[in-house]
């Protein structure tokens, strides 16, 4: 199990060296969360988690690029943790797929902050062929 969370946190070097350039030290937060991901019995609360943690470094760093100007290598951090979220998202919504919430938190996070509308548009149209029940349609829509 920790070959696998090692491994995971030297893809992330690049990344994580540029955000300890710009005075953010995340790797200890992150081997905890992927040391909860890599458990024999996964909770989705873990996942929920993880991607709070995430979605909020993205907004911090958004507003350090605001305050401080800060905006070397901007594609490069801000891409790997939009897709870092999306991946946690994808298998927590393979893991658990009838789970309402988290289908609602991953439409709501594309809505905010990605803001693509065929990715909506897909997430809608995924939810509503593995949730079939109608309390999910009005939490939703």
């Amino acid at each position: 199990m920790g070959e696998y969370v090692q491994q995971t946190l030297e893809e992330m070097t690049n990344e994580v060296q540029q955000l300890e350039h710009a005075g953010l030290k995340i790797i200890s937060r992150r081997k905890l969360f992927e040391y909860k991901l890599r458990r024999r019995v996964k909770d989705k609360q873990d996942y929920l988690m993880y991607v709070k943690y995430e979605t909020k470094l993205l907004e911090l760093i958004w507003l350090r690029r605001k305050t401080k100007g800060y905006n070397d290598k901007k594609v490069e951090i801000e891409g790997a943790i939009l897709q870092r979220i999306n991946k946690l998202f994808r298998l927590a919504c393979r893991n658990w797929p009838q789970a309402s919430e988290l289908w609602e938190s991953r439409i709501h996070f594309v809505k905010k902050v990605e803001k693509n509308r065929t990715q909506v548009s897909s997430l809608y149209t995924r939810a509503l062929q593995v949730i079939t029940n109608v309390p999910f349609m009005a939490v939703i829509l």
